[in-house]
């Protein structure tokens, strides 16, 4: 509940209840959910796609941290109304 965003690792090959679980609280928080499926996209199941903002699906754990590192940095602009942050002196 106090998390601004998650990383969903998702694994097609693995039962993941658990998971899910949590990728359904965050999407209930409207929370963004950076979707990390390193087997390809296309592995993705597709009803996952009409849930959360296809900019947050990464082909690599890599990307993803690469594209949270430039927000960070403040060279990728927070453009979702899913982002639910303080104020930059709270961060």
């Amino acid at each position: 509940d106090k998390s601004d965003f998650i990383i969903f690792n998702f694994d097609p090959d693995k039962l993941t209840c658990g998971s899910w679980e949590e990728f359904f609280l965050a999407n209930r928080e409207k929370k963004p959910i950076f979707f990390v499926c390193d087997k390809g996209i296309d592995r993705i199941p597709l009803w996952v796609f009409g849930t959360i903002p296809h900019k947050y699906f990464y082909e690599s754990m890599s990307d993803c941290l690469f594209m949270l590192k430039e927000i960070d940095d403040g060279k990728v602009e927070i453009d979702s109304n899913r982002w639910r942050l303080l104020s930059k002196e709270h961060r």
